[in-house]
């Protein structure tokens, strides 16, 4: 379901941050902002490990959570497509973003809207049910599985 306009000013007007909303005042999506960008992945996987998901709405000044809007530079800088690749890479299953760029009452603002991760518990119990040695690397589940059965070896030699 797309935002709305309206949605957006309704996010907006309820001035408070909960579990599924985070206002921020935005950063250009540029190489030397990397740590932000990193920072900003990491909130919207932990929205998407939230029920329901949520929102992070760029444009929001911090110490009254008033609307002020983003610059032309950072709102330019922001791509749906890059940002959504970083989330991707980032995050096992894919969580599921839409970027919203409008402009609202004359001020460009940015929304993030991540979905719920769908299917994550199913995703656990899969990989429950194999048997540790295919759940990660092979070569260093065999040497860990090698130099602890050593080390009992060694202990029941000495004992």
């Amino acid at each position: 379901m797309s935002l709305t306009d309206d949605d957006i000013r309704r996010l907006l007007a309820l001035k408070s941050e909960g579990p599924n909303l985070d206002y921020k005042a935005g950063f250009e999506w540029s190489k030397p902002n990397r740590d932000l960008k990193y920072e900003l992945v990491r909130d919207l996987i932990a929205l998407a490990n939230t029920k329901d998901g949520g929102r992070v709405v760029f444009g929001v000044r911090d110490a009254d959570r008033e609307f002020v809007g983003v610059s032309a530079e950072i709102f330019e800088s922001i791509d749906p497509t890059d940002v959504v690749g970083m989330l991707h890479d980032n995050a096992a299953p894919k969580a599921g973003c839409a970027i919203y760029k409008r402009q609202i009452d004359g001020k460009r603002v940015v929304v993030f809207d991540v979905a719920e991760f769908r299917g994550y518990a199913d995703h656990l119990l899969e990989r429950r049910q194999q048997p540790r040695w295919e759940q990660a690397d092979h070569t260093a589940t065999r040497r860990h599985l090698h130099s602890h059965r050593r080390g009992c070896y060694r202990r029941d030699l000495g004992a």
